[in-house]
């Protein structure tokens, strides 16, 4: 973990694997409900309906994957989600 003792843990560490998936599948679908429901209603409304959800589609994306490529280790499969 990257935190100092106060409450905090990286949620990237093997350690926190499954509660990763679990938030991570969270994610997934809220992502999906909000682009194919909640979006597509009258009532919803977005400053910027195109960048609310592109954001919203970065909820489908791991992290954790991203951090690794950069710090160059991809080849470590533990840490990576399966859909």
């Amino acid at each position: 973990s990257r935190g100092g003792g106060g409450g905090e843990i990286d949620i990237c560490d093997p350690d926190h694997l499954v509660v990763r998936l679990i938030l991570q599948d969270y994610a997934n679908k809220t992502s999906l409900w909000i682009t194919k429901f909640l979006m597509k209603s009258d009532l919803a409304i977005a400053a910027d309906r195109t960048q609310f959800l592109q954001l919203i589609s970065k909820w489908q994306e791991d992290p954790c994957i991203d951090r690794r490529r950069r710090d160059g280790k991809d080849g470590d499969k533990q840490n990576a989600v399966v859909r």
